[in-house]
């Protein structure tokens, strides 16, 4: 299968100063009291270069706005344990945090969890799950179509269905019901190894 790349999320960095704060200045002061958006845009200043680049403080602020429930600083802190920005790689700690932005329709997140259970990133090798999160993640982006395609090679007809299935009681839920352990489910099939 073609490697996945990860990219941070730009939600709203056109607009970064836009309604959560003006300038750097008046962003730190909007981030140090605690809003979820001036901290979001600060992590990406730092992300991005635009104060100097400092991958530990665009973490920092990530934190702060994605444990507010900021999706976009939830899926960008999982990013940064993707690739070891600022924190130490952690697949584990990287689908917490993506999986948190999934849940809230974010399309890259649900497109990069599905590269995660396609390979065991962080959870255990799973088609199934792979499937799912790349057919809903193509309701909204075709470039996910190529990846679902791609994983249903390996997979049998049952696990399709079932994939299918979960699918549509994701996007019903509107993100909420997303999570499904289909290994414990599907068990002794063994599916050919996806590339």
């Amino acid at each position: 299968m073609k490697k996945i790349g990860f990219l941070l999320l730009l939600i709203g960095f056109t607009n970064v100063y836009g309604e959560s704060c003006f300038d750097v200045a008046d962003c730190q002061v909007k981030a140090d009291q605690g809003n979820a958006d001036a901290q979001f845009s600060l992590g990406l200043m730092y992300a991005l270069d635009e104060i100097h680049q400092d991958f530990k403080e665009a973490a920092k602020w990530y934190r702060r706005s994605a444990e507010q429930g900021n999706a976009g600083a939830q899926y960008n802190l999982g990013l940064m344990y993707i690739n070891g920005h600022g924190v130490a790689k952690d697949y584990k700690e990287a689908v917490k945090w993506i999986r948190k932005s999934a849940g809230q329709g974010i399309t890259d997140a649900l497109f990069n969890l599905g590269g995660m259970y396609a390979k065991g990133q962080g959870v255990p090798q799973d088609y199934v799950m792979a499937y799912m999160y790349w057919d809903v993640s193509a309701t909204r982006n075709v470039e996910a179509l190529p990846a679902r395609d791609e994983v249903a090679k390996a997979m049998t007809l049952a696990q399709i269905e079932k994939a299918q299935t979960l699918s549509q009681t994701c996007l019903a839920s509107k993100y909420k019901n997303c999570i499904y352990d289909s290994v414990t489910e599907i068990t002794n099939t063994h599916s050919k190894s996806i590339h």
